[in-house]
């Protein structure tokens, strides 16, 4: 049986949506409550695994890896997992709830570590049996757990203006993680970088007129080679998933603003507001009119 680790049993029914655990240490079966280090579960949050010390393998989605210090690896969503062996492994868990925090995503995207990392490695990561992770030496290992300790401290501290001092070391530790991913050169990392490299191309000028050849320039890869890589880590082919950013940004002007349904669409990308409408309806199931009546009467409801 796999259990839903629910994020209310570690942050608390309003608490705070980043927490820190140590659950499993060598000297000793230290317990937190709610640890599932052993049981097979699944999350309704993020939660980060930072490994100090020692080797034990961790189960998957039904695959079994290899763990061992330095490594670094996230689960999201309903990725089911557990420690099948741990007796001999020391850890950190850093667990937070993306949705509930607002994190400067605009600018940590600009990393291409961190999408890799944070959005695209997770979901990848059985298809590239575990050798896509972050792999930390000693020395960034070290400024890992120094981090992951402040914030530790002021979780139990718990001192006034102890939200923003967490979320900033959470950012902190994004960057600093993002930028080592950046530098990674095994062949399964390199290629969620360049798949990375061209996600934020097209989200950075998502209404220009891409076309398959020139992301190739950006991820310096073949097109066939770019086409399977993108696939694997998104679901998507690049253009694709230009359109859903695109949808998703046309989303955002049809909630925040009264422009004409055509203007938005010229906004986003689209030249043709037939186009958009049919692909708006494919990516939402109702058209840009029905979204921009039903969010217009959500928000009446609630002011």
């Amino acid at each position: 049986m796999t259990i839903l680790a629910h994020g209310e049993d570690y942050f608390g029914p309003n608490g705070f949506r980043i927490q820190i655990t140590h659950p499993h240490v060598p000297e000793g079966d230290i317990r937190e409550p709610f640890d599932l280090t052993e049981i097979a579960h699944y999350h309704d949050f993020t939660e980060m695994v930072v490994v100090l010390s020692g080797t034990g393998i961790h189960w998957v989605e039904g695959h079994e890896y290899i763990v061992r210090a330095g490594d670094v690896f996230l689960f999201q969503g309903e990725q089911k997992h557990y420690f099948k062996e741990a007796g001999k492994l020391d850890f950190y868990n850093l667990m937070f709830d993306p949705d509930k925090l607002q994190l400067p995503t605009e600018y940590l995207t600009r990393i291409p570590g961190f999408r890799a990392l944070f959005l695209l490695e997770p979901t990848y990561r059985v298809k590239h049996r575990f050798n896509s992770r972050l792999q930390l030496g000693d020395s960034d290992l070290s400024n890992t757990l120094h981090q992951l300790k402040r914030m530790e401290s002021e979780l139990k501290e718990g001192l006034p203006g102890f939200e923003a001092s967490l979320s900033a070391k959470l950012v902190e530790l994004m960057v600093f993680l993002g930028r080592r991913y950046s530098e990674i050169r095994t062949t399964e990392g390199t290629a969620l970088l360049r798949v990375s490299e061209v996600i934020g191309a097209l989200e950075q000028d998502y209404t220009r007129s891409w076309t398959l050849k020139e992301l190739t320039k950006i991820a310096h890869i073949s097109e066939s080679r770019l086409l399977v890589l993108f696939r694997e880590a998104t679901m998507n082919t690049p253009i694709e998933y230009l359109i859903k950013i695109r949808v998703s940004k046309a989303k955002e002007l049809l909630l925040q603003t009264d422009h004409p349904i055509d203007q938005i669409a010229m906004k986003t990308g689209f030249s043709d507001s037939n186009y958009f409408s049919r692909q708006f309806r494919k990516g939402c199931g109702i058209s840009p009119r029905e979204f921009r009546k039903k969010g217009s009467a959500f928000g009446q409801l609630h002011t």
